[in-house]
């Protein structure tokens, strides 16, 4: 929109902070359409540059969804808009970089505010849990190395105790996790109910993930800590389901707070391909949970016909 166009719509001041049916004004639509022009002139007629549309969301925070809009947001820091407000999600403007994969964003607000990164939203998460939901492994690397974080940030609990390893175990993002275990990242913290990384990749039949764990805690046995020790690990357990390692089997047994090993949550979910594997490396299908179930029950309960089948066939090969 043209500046004497703007010029004639803000000959009222009310038109500055009027809005729509989404609770925009001027400035939330000026800053959406990258007209950075546009936006300073309503910043300095008057607009209060965080004012709030629906959902608490300021002119920033759009900003910050857009990544070809550091234009913008320097513009908008230049006019004292806030890094620390929150939506009604409790995202922050870095939060929604995070999310949204903007690099080059994170860091402007980074550089701005380096307390940033201790942020949470109302579930708890910071925007390290946030970039790994999304599988923003640039940014994951970004806030573990530039920012040098110790291991407490790194391995950081949200409201149901999930951690930013486990987050990205859940999105089966295997860069991701291979970066935050080289930051101090613990695969066996567990959440509110007593799973673990480990279990999280099950349920979520993230059967890469748990290929690369293994091969991770086989590297650790091994004493060797390099990424490239870890990936090499990894690389060699797709080759080979099963290598003897007793790293596997007892892995494979870890117990959340009600029994269930990683087989009952695979076979819950109806993951046929994770199950297979599992039983590849050892899962044993007759473990009962705390209430008497093994992972046929579970299966049977849940009437994942696929996954009782496979179970099944399992447990006839391991009878001959």
């Amino acid at each position: 929109m043209s500046l004497h166009v703007m010029a004639t719509l803000t000959s009222s001041d009310y038109l500055l902070t009027s809005t729509n049916q989404d609770g925009k004004c001027a400035l939330h639509e000026a800053v959406q359409a990258l007209q950075c022009e546009v936006s300073q002139y309503l910043i300095d007629r008057g607009t209060p540059v965080d004012v709030l549309k629906r959902a608490d969301w300021t002119p920033l925070m759009l900003a910050c969804t857009r990544s070809n809009n550091v234009s913008m947001v320097k513009l908008l820091l230049q006019n004292g808009a806030r890094t620390d407000l929150r939506n009604k999600d409790g995202w922050t403007p870095f939060h929604i970089c995070t999310r949204k994969g903007n690099l080059e964003s994170l860091k402007i607000l980074l550089a701005h505010d380096p307390f940033l990164l201790n942020t949470k939203s109302y579930n708890g998460r910071t925007p390290l849990h946030t970039a790994a939901i999304h599988g923003h492994s640039e940014i994951v690397r970004f806030i573990v190395s530039a920012c040098r974080l110790n291991g407490q940030l790194v391995n950081a609990q949200d409201s149901c105790g999930s951690t930013p390893l486990m987050d990205a175990a859940r999105f089966n993002s295997v860069e991701c996790c291979d970066i935050l275990i080289g930051h101090g990242a613990a695969i066996d913290k567990r959440d509110g109910v007593g799973r673990n990384a480990f279990h999280i990749a099950a349920q979520a039949g993230s059967t890469e993930v748990i290929r690369y764990f293994l091969g991770v805690m086989g590297a650790s046995v091994k004493k060797t800590n390099s990424i490239e020790s870890r990936l090499d690990n990894y690389k060699a357990s797709t080759k080979n389901t099963r290598n003897g390692n007793d790293v596997h089997v007892n892995t494979v047994h870890w117990r959340t707070d009600n029994g269930q090993t990683v087989l009952h949550l695979a076979a819950r979910e109806g993951h046929v391909d994770t199950v297979k594997y599992l039983l590849s490396i050892g899962a044993n299908i007759e473990v009962k949970d705390c209430e008497n179930y093994t992972a046929m029950d579970i299966a049977r309960r849940y009437k994942n016909d696929q996954i009782l089948e496979t179970l099944n066939e399992h447990r006839d090969k391991t009878l001959k």
